[in-house]
């Protein structure tokens, strides 16, 4: 267990952000005992744009501190060396020389390296808009892969592929390419956009991040983040939720798991839980990034109190408005969220806000059933239980028609590139169904013991486990449906994945109960056609593998032969070689893990 250090924590955030890309509300770095900065010739932007003498140095002006708004300097060019690199004396290609890296690595996006680099000197210093105080305030030599083309790029990529799927729905994409073009982005959010978004556009089936530069991308961002605590904002906790996901895409989950609680304590300490901004959009961005807290967060909890950093009950927010108004700036007014209460609104119930709230009704099924011994039992009047089966129901009852589960809607989501994320609610959906019945299936992590239902109704369990079933076949007829409508559908979650593995194991334990084998082609075609998706997804997502992998196992486990090669099953381990397993690699995904007290 890792003891709960005391400590001093800010508690309240700048109420003016200057720039939703650029100028976070930054907490007033704690004033102590560092020597005054060196100032440069140039000055920082904000105070040329101000026509104001800079007061410091590079990222840490006094005027700019004194205003809280982040301090940005150019970066300075740097000069060509005379050698060439590592990688162009390798293919024996011609390198441009050009410091920290040639032209040629960062069209490729190799790493560049050279032999014998000499340190830089003070002429040389590539300024980022981080504090002199942060020791990685002169970044390394891969910064200078952030060339405009390249951003671009991987920006388009990331508004594509990533964007309208989970809860990365919180950069506006007008914003992020205006900073593009005219530089104003912050260098450390380009490169967690182009950090999340590489996957999508050179895919590299053996690494599970999408290559050693990615990787060197991501763990640059990483110890950024860990050795920048003592000043965050708005922009900082994006970056961190960028990270987050990338993580959990190649498969980190125990990092990721961590920086969902970091994400939590930003939010906290810039007070994103209420309404504040000096605009609508500047609102919406902020209510946008504590939703996305709250979603990894509730995921992340998996149901126990000594996980939840961000609960339902301590934010004060309206759900997120449609994605047309977010981009366009069109303001939409509505009440804070009440999960008991709730009713949907026009201007607020699109794809990010029902993934909100059907998260919520999530958090609230998972605690019960984590603790199913402290609460009613689902079978009396007033239970838990019967509270989630209502909401379920209140929840697609009031599905807007454009978000129903239609062939139309299905080809018109997949013109925007939101058939994903419209998928996904409904996935959930009948997952939800799922964790609720399966209190009664036999034999799971999940399951109730026996001496439980000795009170309940005669057929109770019965039925229970028969709507399971139910559900989970519900799941494999959802994706059937997409792949109908759309045969070159590849989802971009790697929740996905994991709905398949639920299904499977829910539907193989059912007919296992009652003593029934699925036999028939017909009963293994559904089958065969989700694990086809999920292995389309290890192009882009190697890791899939390791979901692929457990659900072979399920199969060869039960004895049920299907048409399916498996070949492309064997995971690729990021957690050391004990995962090589059957039923091992679910076990380090820690929402996913049956909670053991005294593990």
């Amino acid at each position: 267990m890792i003891p709960f250090v005391s400590g001093f924590w800010p508690t309240q955030a700048s109420t003016v952000e200057a720039s939703i890309l650029t100028q976070g509300a930054e907490e007033e770095a704690t004033k102590d005992a560092d020597p005054q900065p060196r100032r440069i010739r140039t000055g920082c932007k904000s105070c040329r744009r101000r026509r104001v003498k800079c007061g410091g140095g590079p990222g840490d002006c006094l005027n700019c501190r004194k205003r809280k708004l982040e301090c940005e300097y150019d970066v300075v060019t740097v000069s060509k060396r005379a050698t060439s690199c590592a990688a162009c004396r390798i293919s024996k290609a011609k390198c441009s020389r050009d410091l920290p890296a040639c032209s040629r690595c960062t069209k490729k996006l190799v790493t560049c390296t050279y032999d014998n680099v000499k340190p830089l000197g003070d002429e040389e210093v590539v300024y980022s808009a981080t504090s002199t105080r942060s020791p990685l305030s002169v970044p390394v030599a891969s910064e200078s892969w952030l060339s405009q083309s390249v951003i671009e790029q991987h920006i388009e990529a990331f508004f594509t592929f990533c964007y309208p799927n989970q809860v990365n729905a919180f950069l506006r994409r007008p914003q992020v390419i205006r900073g593009a073009k005219d530089g104003s982005i912050q260098p450390l959010l380009a490169k967690a956009i182009c950090m999340i978004s590489a996957r999508f556009l050179v895919p590299q089936t053996s690494h599970p991040e999408g290559g050693d530069h990615v990787a060197n991308w991501s763990t640059e961002i990483r110890m950024h983040i860990l050795n920048s605590f003592n000043q965050f904002s708005t922009t900082t906790l994006a970056i961190v939720l960028l990270l987050i996901q990338h993580e959990y895409n190649s498969g980190i989950y125990g990092s990721s798991w961590v920086m969902v609680a970091l994400a939590s304590r930003i939010a906290f300490g810039l007070n994103l839980r209420v309404e504040s901004g000096s605009s609508w959009a500047e609102a919406e961005y902020r209510r946008r990034l504590m939703w996305a807290v709250f979603y990894w967060d509730s995921y992340a909890g998996a149901g126990l109190a000594e996980y939840i950093t961000c609960p339902l009950e301590k934010i004060s927010l309206p759900l997120p408005s449609n994605d047309r108004n977010f981009g366009l700036s069109i303001p939409v007014y509505s009440q804070s969220f009440d999960l008991d209460t709730h009713r949907p609104q026009t201007g607020c119930d699109g794809i990010l806000s029902r993934l909100v709230w059907i998260m919520s009704i999530r958090a609230r099924i998972i605690s019960f059933v984590k603790n199913p011994l402290t609460s009613l039992r689902p079978w009396e009047e007033g239970s838990s239980y019967q509270a989630a089966i209502e909401a379920l129901a209140h929840w697609l009852a009031t599905l807007p028609p454009e978000l129903a589960l239609t062939a139309d809607n299905i080809h018109a989501r997949d013109t925007t590139n939101q058939l994903g994320g419209f998928i996904a609610l409904h996935l959930w959906h009948a997952q939800l169904h799922c964790d609720l019945y399966r209190l009664a299936m036999p034999d799971l992590a999940e399951s109730a013991p026996p001496s439980y239902f000795d009170d309940a109704p005669p057929s109770w369990k019965t039925d229970a486990r028969a709507l399971c079933f139910v559900y989970a076949q519900q799941i494999g007829q959802i994706l059937s449906l997409v792949r109908d409508a759309i045969p070159t559908f590849v989802p971009h979650d790697m929740f996905f994945p994991i709905f398949v593995y639920e299904s499977c194991r829910n539907q193989i334990q059912y007919l296992k109960s009652i003593g029934e084998t699925i036999q028939t082609d017909n009963g293994t075609r559904i089958f065969e056609e989700m694990m086809s998706m999920v292995r389309a997804m290890i192009a882009v997502f190697p890791t899939a593998r390791n979901l692929l992998f457990e659900i072979h196992g399920l199969f060869f486990q039960s004895g049920v032969v299907l048409n399916f090669a498996w070949e492309d099953c064997s995971p690729i381990t990021t957690i050391g070689p004990h995962a090589l397993q059957h039923g091992t690699i679910l076990s380090q995904m820690h929402p996913l893990r049956w909670h053991q007290p005294d593990s």
